[in-house]
């Protein structure tokens, strides 16, 4: 059942605003993290609360901090037990509270301020037992000053009050419902949640039990016939510890998750018997968790663990043949068991070389922050195309904060404009995984493909960066929306959009072009798919909209033009021969000679072009590359002229510069003839007159938008037969040069205004 949340606006002291809430607060040697912890619950919205920090035997100061709250905090209390672990400091706090809500928090972890207002209002409003909401991972190394742990918790959360969530969707959930769509569905989690003391009733947390006894007490209250209400809401931070459990290797403990899930299973089988395959599945994915941090181990270590490894190995064996047990795993893990089963000493040894590799990265590298509400932009190729850099630069100044950037390289964006050496960055970047620099998971990706149909299982290694955190409900934009030109590059936007999508995340697609026969053809079907799988799908041209709007629902289709025509331009010194105002700025290639019908035709062509702009003007030429990729690269092709022109004094060759720069020169030129889509961008948005050599949808779709006509404003490079057919463009450009530029100016304005507006669509989403 999906419902609205309440339109209310905050509690004052009386009605249900005067309920108390307990929150217990287990600690142990959590010097480290207490303060950070204190700040988010001494924040809360919540006017009447108490919180309970229940000092587990702690070694390292933890009692004395606790007690200095509790007598600073009249609403902070502190108890000091023997060690007994997590479940018995909780049960502790149980037995010790007196409010009529209670909730749990990990001493690590850190609420923002309305969490508990948020919950509290979801269990009054709709009678339920149990309210629960999302949570968002934040890391960060404690000797950086809680202050600055805290700014990686909430980001640009902080100061976010009750009414923000007001309108998200909520669920209501039976006790039998919560097992199969929460338990069963990784929602194992007691924190995060706020419980009535009366639900909870004589039912404790399984002491002794140090990894699973979350998923047993949500099990029990379900039995009861508990019910159970969530939202979407990411109110809870969830400490990512760099150092922390999940990169160390095997403990005793890590086999409690085990009989976790066999009690569960148990359960199950007698109660809910349709439910059982999945939780044998979810039991066989534990044993291989837990195989996995054995093999972590060394070779001595793993011996002296033996009996572990044993009865993990007779596990995977025997629940392999559970029913559907096995069928229900995800590709990857069934590779895993497969092979675990029939080549354990090659598993555990693929699998110790990739836990020390972890190890390692763990303390080189910090963790990416990943705030609930962060924005995700992916299909980045590099600034080393300054038409992808000026996409991402112009969306950086859209949007309210600073995007993730997945991108292909890094290092080229530290070059350029988007994280400058001096000067604030405009993004944070995480980098791809590159498969030639990591040729031994480049093979066993490769059979993982073949041997299981996997095909994803590419992307989530090529974003690891981000696959490894919850990703659910956050927006992932597709910068790279006319790569649906290029035949090589679709499978990847398919893959990669169906991945994000399985995730948890909406995403967007940006810029989109596409030849509208692709739409059309007998192919289709799988391209109409992943069209439809997009939560939006901003279109740069009409061309591609109204080819788009025949197969997607239009709730789904914007058209909104390229954001580079609102990147800035930076003006650095001409170089000598650029006489501002009197120079054609000229870029060519090697994408259009690719699709040229007769090889060789566009070169001679340029040439014979500044042949007849040498011999007929008094205008300069400015070769500018805007692509400088090894394998792509325009300097080839530009110094090529150069090389044919250069004893004449007329042309001049610009070098490399970020796509701010770049756009300074374009700016700067009379007219521009250009091959690359972002160049005649530059150029248009500055007001000079361009004519381009295109070769698919995109070039002719922009023309089309801004003169109602890509007649004469566009030559495909395909139709190129003679060497003078460029030169017969470029006098139709010069006779009407005056009229474009009026043209140019007319419209830009309210051109650019429209682009604008994807911040707040992508925002909005």
């Amino acid at each position: 059942m999906v419902c609205r949340l309440w339109k209310g606006h905050g509690y004052g002291m009386q009605g249900y605003g005067g309920r108390k809430i307990s929150i217990i607060v287990p600690v142990y040697n959590g010097a480290a993290y207490i303060k950070r912890c204190m700040e988010g619950l001494l924040a809360q919205t919540y006017p009447n609360m108490e919180i309970l920090l229940i000092d587990d035997g702690s070694t390292d100061g933890s009692g004395r901090i606790c007690d200095d709250f509790a007598d600073k905090y009249s609403q902070v209390k502190a108890y000091h037990v023997k060690n007994a672990g997590v479940s018995a400091a909780r049960n502790k706090g149980i037995e010790e509270c007196s409010g009529e809500y209670v909730g749990f928090v990990d001493v690590d972890d850190y609420l923002l301020e309305d969490m508990t207002e948020h919950l509290a209002r979801m269990l009054e409003e709709t009678g339920s037992d149990v309210a629960g909401c999302g949570f968002f991972e934040f890391g960060g190394k404690m000797e950086e000053g809680a202050e600055a742990a805290r700014a990686d918790a909430v980001g640009r959360c902080a100061g976010k009050k009750a009414d923000v969530p007001q309108t998200e969707g909520l669920e209501i959930l039976s006790g039998k419902e919560f097992i199969e769509k929460g338990i069963l569905r990784s929602d194992t989690r007691c924190w995060s949640k706020l419980y009535r003391k009366s639900a909870i009733g004589e039912l404790r947390f399984a002491e002794g039990l140090t990894i699973g006894e979350d998923m047993l007490f949500l099990l029990e209250l379900a039995r009861m016939g508990k019910q159970f209400c969530r939202s979407s809401y990411q109110g809870y931070g969830y400490y990512t510890n760099e150092e922390g459990a999940m990169r160390k290797g095997f403990k005793d403990s890590y086999m409690d998750q085990i009989v976790c899930w066999q009690k569960a299973l148990a359960y199950m089988e007698k109660e809910l018997p349709q439910l059982a395959d999945r939780s044998a599945s979810i039991l066989l994915i534990s044993v291989m968790l837990v195989v996995g941090k054995l093999a972590i181990l060394s070779g001595k270590e793993r011996k002296a663990k033996k009996e572990y490894g044993d009865k993990c190995y007779r596990l995977v064996k025997e629940y392999r043949r559970y029913g559907k047990a096995y069928q229900g795993l995800d590709a990857g893990y069934r590779l895993k068991v497969t092979l675990y089963l029939y080549a354990p000493g090659v598993y555990m040894w693929l699998y110790h070389w990739k836990g020390k590799k972890l190890q390692i990265r763990s303390v080189t590298r910090k963790d990416i922050i990943m705030p609930k509400d962060k924005i995700i932009l992916y299909m980045h190729a590099g600034s080393g195309n300054h038409g992808c850099e000026a996409i991402v630069n112009s969306l950086c100044h859209m949007l309210n904060e600073k995007p993730l950037v997945l991108t292909n390289s890094a290092e080229e964006d530290r070059k350029y404009s988007l994280v400058p050496a001096s000067g604030e960055a405009l993004c944070e970047l995480a980098q791809e995984q590159h498969f030639s620099r990591h040729k031994v998971a480049h093979v066993l990706y490769y059979l993982w493909r073949k041997i299981t149909k996997d095909a994803e299982s590419f992307i989530r290694y090529r974003y690891q960066a981000v696959f490894r955190h919850p990703l659910e409900g956050k927006v992932a934009v597709s910068i790279g929306g006319d790569n649906y030109c290029y035949d090589m590059m679709i499978k990847d936007l398919m893959l990669a959009n169906r991945a994000f999508h399985d995730k948890g995340a909406r995403t967007i697609l940006l810029g989109c072009s596409i030849e509208p026969a692709l739409l059309t053809a007998r192919t289709a079907e799988g391209l109409i798919e992943d069209m439809n799988r997009y939560d939006l799908i901003i279109a740069r041209e009409s061309i591609t909209y109204e080819a788009l709007k025949k197969v997607v629902p239009e709730e789904k289709l914007r058209l909104i033009p390229d954001p580079a025509f609102t990147l800035r331009s930076k003006k650095l010194p001409l170089p000598e021969g650029f006489s501002e105002g009197n120079t054609v700025g000229v870029n060519v290639s090697p994408m259009i000679q690719d699709n040229e019908a007769e090889a060789g035709i566009t070169m001679s062509n340029y040439k014979a072009l500044i042949e007849h702009i040498i011999r007929t003007t008094d205008m300069q030429i400015a070769l500018i590359p805007h692509v400088i990729w090894a394998r792509n690269d325009d300097r080839r092709p530009i110094g090529e002229l150069y090389e044919a022109f250069k004893d004449t004094g007329r042309v001049v060759r610009v070098e490399d510069a970020s796509c701010e720069e770049l756009k300074g020169f374009i700016g700067r030129c009379r007219m521009f003839i250009g091959a690359r889509t972002h160049a005649t961008i530059a150029a248009y948005s500055s007001l000079v007159p361009t004519l381009t050599v295109g070769y698919s949808v995109k070039a002719k779709g922009i023309a089309k938008d801004l003169f109602g006509t890509y007649e004469n404003y566009v030559l495909p490079v395909q139709q190129l037969q003679e060497k003078e057919d460029l030169i017969g463009a470029f006098e139709w450009l010069r006779d009407y040069e005056q009229d474009i530029r009026k043209d140019l100016s007319n419209v830009m304005p309210a051109y650019k205004e429209r682009a604008l507006s994807i911040g707040r669509e992508i925002e909005s989403l």
